[in-house]
């Protein structure tokens, strides 16, 4: 079974549906995804796909995250190692290459040096930084919701909304999909308007969406 990116546009009720259906699928599956919960619960095994070649970590993705980090580790102890023993017969070269005494061991030395598989460190990759700035604090009460509805034309979505969120208030708004989530979102947002009630948001509160 190929999944690619199958948790894409599930809601809730059905990512758990379908995180039990594949614990229990007897043949094998591979699994296409940024999804890193999912994956957890799900891989036995990770192969990564980067710059054109696979590397496989026999584990979930918690392994896999903690074994790339000792791979790493290791890669660049072997790097420095490597790098020391490289400047160490460059030194013997550049100090014995015009001593004839010497010429035997120079030219050992010049095929040691070819002959050394060199050891890359991949580039390390761009972290991406941003900052949501707030220049000043809102106040403790940032939204009131008071018997809200919406209807799209004879369809109510959503009836008799009541909810106060405050500074600092971290809230997933989850259920199935259809059930309102994105035009919840919209209405606080200023997007649209509700038929009933009010939405009143606190003095100094800008809303990102």
């Amino acid at each position: 079974l190929l999944l690619d990116e199958p948790t894409n546009h599930l809601d809730l009720e059905a990512l758990e549906w379908l995180e039990q259906y594949l614990m229990t699928f007897q043949g094998s599956i591979v699994i296409v995804s940024h999804d890193r919960f999912f994956i957890d619960r799900l891989a036995s095994e990770i192969v990564e796909l980067k710059r054109g070649k696979l590397t496989h970590y026999a584990g979930n993705y918690h392994f896999y995250e903690q074994q790339k980090v000792l791979n790493e580790e290791r890669l660049i102890k072997k790097w420095e190692e490597q790098k020391a023993e490289r400047e160490r017969i460059q030194r013997f070269i550049d100090r014995f290459r015009y001593k004839a005494s010497k010429a035997a061991q120079v030219q050992s030395r010049i095929k040691e040096l070819e002959k050394m598989e060199k050891i890359e460190i991949p580039p390390t990759p761009r972290k991406i930084h941003f900052n949501i700035r707030v220049e000043t604090p809102s106040y403790k009460e940032v939204l009131k919701i008071e018997e809200m509805s919406f209807r799209y034309e004879q369809a109510w979505v959503l009836e008799n909304i009541n909810l106060k969120i405050y500074r600092g208030d971290r809230i997933a708004l989850v259920g199935v999909n259809g059930a309102g989530k994105t035009t919840f979102t919209r209405l606080i947002s200023s997007e649209l308007s509700p038929q009933k009630g009010r939405i009143e948001l606190g003095e100094r509160t800008f809303v990102g969406y």
